[in-house]
């Protein structure tokens, strides 16, 4: 933000700052039109990780049978900026990143009126060993 919060934990102290989160998603290599409106992730001491994700699409005709089976992640991003001062620069924080393969994919809504498809997914990813060095 400026030098005297260098930090994310400094600039979570002051009462001002607002918290938002940034959602990346990725699934294959090719590009999509996916936005994430909710994520739950389930894991426990040396158990899988389970990812389930409620995403939207403007495409109504959305096909899971184009995303099962493909490498998937989420990156979580958390960014703290102070709302009044535009002198500032926004702090950012990496919170967390899953990695794995999507292994459901379920279509709960279309939205005729929005012309929006809501549909979750859902993909399993295995936590690393941490590395020695």
């Amino acid at each position: 933000m400026n030098a005297v919060t260098k930090s994310f934990a400094d600039a979570l102290r002051n009462p001002d700052v607002r918290l938002t989160q940034h959602l990346r998603l990725w699934i294959g290599k090719e590009e999509h039109d996916l936005d994430v409106l909710d994520f739950k992730v389930k894991g426990g001491f040396c158990k899988d990780y389970v990812v389930n994700l409620t995403v939207t699409s403007p495409r109504l005709d959305i096909d899971g049978k184009d995303y099962v089976g493909r490498r998937a992640g989420l990156h979580v991003d958390e960014r703290a900026a102070m709302p009044l001062a535009s002198w500032t620069d926004p702090v950012d924080h990496a919170a967390a990143t899953f990695n794995g393969v999507v292994t459901r994919w379920k279509r709960i809504r279309i939205h005729r009126v929005t012309s929006r498809a809501t549909t979750g997914a859902c993909w399993v990813t295995t936590p690393r060993a941490p590395r020695t060095s």
